[in-house]
């Protein structure tokens, strides 16, 4: 299809302006937009642009193609009378210019671009409804700049994207801002809409109209217009647009249709003598939803749902029975299959504190997928009324010298050990779009508070069956057993990395980082990586350890404190086979595991070696030290 951002310009409407340090963005911005109050997400791009250190702004004004085009019959359709009053292009650029020809620069000196459309709404349509202040209104449709220049700040996610300046094409490497318009999108449509484009083809977009289509199941939209989507429907949208993902929906609690429907069983169990236990049924709703025992997006529903007793005593009748699984059928409507819901009472509700947003946000951002952010918030003074919002997360910053990692394990542990830190302990704060502010933003790590967060959505790459939590919890514990049989000899970082295991306590003192890598990604990192004294592997040996691999892997790396974050260095890893279930009946699940690497030696599991007698094979290895940590690799064009 069309792309806005490829759209031609209108002749004659080229404008150049000097944005060097110096000149004021407030009176610029009050001239491009002088008939509407300027929006904060505009001021954010001149602010991003002045970081970049940018000297030039050309401003085009452009005709509606691609989903712009799609936007506007899909406003029109909605709101009848509804128009478009303007379309400018924006683009900053590092370099001065001084022509209008086609050769205006190259790609490294454009720092960013930005699509700012003004929607008209007639006098007929009442702006209470649509919640809006004033009828003539800009946003930022979409907008893409480089991200930061800070050397910790990391933004894995981040995918080129094509632009015309003029007649000429260009790229630019980053993550797509959008803004809401109040209209046919809300945040969630427009941080959907970000994270689509991260996945979407070169060539291709993601208009709102389908968006929500998706969203909605192709019903109208109007029936909902000055609302946000619900977080069923953000997962339809996921589904549709054929993105897995992880759900942890912390709001089942809350649900005013699931009270309701609890309080009517309590009663009606009441009156025939029979113990009904909603609070606890309601943690066990809960407890389904934040352990993810299957997603919406590769559920398979049984034809009958077996009725368990929990927690009713016995069910009285036939008409009981009906209620209870009209409740069943209500969870999976609003969440997920619930097949196994009631199968484990002697279970307890673990809660938001035991199953913190911020590990399952930062599973989908270090994978480089990206993930969403739903949460709450009081918008008055007496906290009276309660706002939803959403954000897309797309990458982090990294402090190597916090204090927190170190201190949690000795000071705050309470006598029970850790069994390991996960690389997210130098986390400082996580890479977002705010679509009311802008684009760019850096969200404190513990700025949020758990009971504030609604859900999280942590997208997967294609082909890949659980979570990375899962496969970081499976490489501790064959981490453990596969130490057993190693053999120390004379590698000193071989000891140095056992040394770090508290055989009584059976913790480890060990950093942990987990990645979905595809097997081609992991070969090109193992034919680049060099141990500390310059040392490689043969040229063969990559292609046989990952000849055979399954198409995605979790590359689980396992490092030490003074060595992860100053060095952003390794000295072990597992790999697990990231397309196939883990066997719960065997712990360790050997199967699983493809192998794992230490200094001086690969450790390979054969197929048909049973985990009793574990058949670990010993293969050299050229690297004795400790090497660099994965990346992934950089997109140019």
């Amino acid at each position: 299809m069309a792309l806005a951002r490829l759209a031609r310009h209108c002749r004659g409407s080229v404008e150049r302006f000097d944005v060097r340090y110096g000149r004021s963005n407030f009176a610029l911005i009050e001239r491009l937009f002088p008939d509407t109050p300027p929006e904060v997400s505009v001021r954010r791009l001149f602010s991003l642009a002045r970081a970049a250190g940018c000297t030039c702004l050309s401003v085009e004004k452009i005709l509606p193609e691609g989903a712009i085009a799609e936007e506007n019959s899909e406003l029109a359709r909605l709101f009848p009378g509804c128009r478009m009053g303007g379309l400018l292009r924006l683009s900053f650029w590092r370099r001065p210019r001084e022509t209008d020809d086609d050769n205006i620069g190259s790609n490294g000196a454009l720092a960013g671009y930005a699509l700012c459309k003004l929607d008209i709404l007639p006098n007929n349509i009442s702006l209470e409804k649509v919640g809006r202040k004033v009828r003539r209104q800009w946003h930022v449709f979409e907008a893409v700049f480089e991200r930061s220049p800070y050397p910790h700040n990391y933004s894995v996610c981040a995918k080129p994207y094509r632009i015309r300046v003029l007649q000429k094409e260009y790229w630019i490497l980053g993550v797509m801002y959008c803004q809401q318009n109040g209209l046919n999108k809300s945040c969630a449509q427009v941080a959907l809409r970000t994270l689509g484009m991260l996945h979407a083809g070169e060539d291709n977009d993601v208009p709102y109209n389908h968006l929500n289509g998706l969203a909605t199941d192709g019903k109208p939209l109007g029936h909902q217009l000055g609302k946000d989507l619900s977080a069923v429907e953000i997962m339809r949208a996921l589904t549709g647009l054929g993105l897995q993902f992880d759900a942890f929906d912390y709001t089942l609690l809350q649900s005013p249709a699931l009270t309701s429907k609890l309080d009517g069983l309590e009663k009606i169990f009441g009156k025939h003598g029979r113990k009904f236990d909603s609070v606890k049924a309601r943690h066990f709703l809960s407890q389904y939803i934040e352990t993810q025992i299957s997603e919406i997006a590769d559920r398979t529903l049984p034809k009958e749902i077996a009725l368990k007793t929990f927690p009713v005593d016995q069910l009285p009748d036939a008409h009981h029975q009906k209620l209870l699984g009209e409740l069943y059928a209500w969870t999976d409507s609003q969440t997920m299959d619930i097949r196994n819901l009631f199968e484990n009472p002697e279970s307890i509700w673990r809660g938001r504190l035991d199953h913190p947003y911020q590990k399952y946000l930062y599973a989908g951002v270090e994978s480089g997928t990206g993930a969403l952010l739903g949460f709450h918030y009081n918008d008055d003074a007496k906290n009276s009324v309660v706002q939803h919002h959403i954000v897309p997360v797309f990458g982090h910053t990294f402090n190597q010298d916090t204090w927190v990692p170190r201190a949690e394990q000795s000071y705050f542990s309470a006598g029970a050990a850790l069994r390991f830190l996960v690389s997210d302990s130098w986390l400082s704060s996580f890479i977002i779009h705010d679509d009311n502010f802008g684009a760019n933003y850096c969200l404190p790590k513990l700025f949020l508070k758990p009971q504030q967060v609604d859900y999280v959505l942590a997208l997967r790459r294609p082909g890949i069956k659980y979570s990375g939590l899962v496969a970081e919890a499976l490489a501790a514990e064959l981490f453990l057993e596969i130490v057993r049989g190693l053999k120390i000899e004379s590698n000193a970082w071989l000891q140095r990395l056992l040394g770090q295991i508290d055989k009584t306590k059976l913790t480890l003192n060990l950093v942990f980082r987990t990645i979905a890598v595809s097997r081609k990604e992991l070969a090109l990192h193992y034919q680049e990586m060099k141990d500390w004294e310059g040392k490689s592997e043969a040229p063969w040996l990559p292609k046989l350890i990952t000849q055979n691999l399954p198409e995605m892997v979790w590359l689980i790396e396992i490092s030490v404190h003074e060595l992860f974050p100053i060095n952003k260095r390794k000295i072990a890893e597992i790999v697990l086979d990231a397309t196939s279930l883990p066997d719960e009946t065997h712990h360790p699940d050997l199967k699983i595991l493809q192998y794992a690497r230490f200094p001086s030696a690969y450790i390979l599991w054969m197929p048909g070696s049973s985990a009793q007698n574990h058949s670990l094979i010993h293969f050299p290895s050229n690297l004795e030290s400790h090497t660099p940590v994965f990346q992934f690799p950089t997109v140019e064009h």
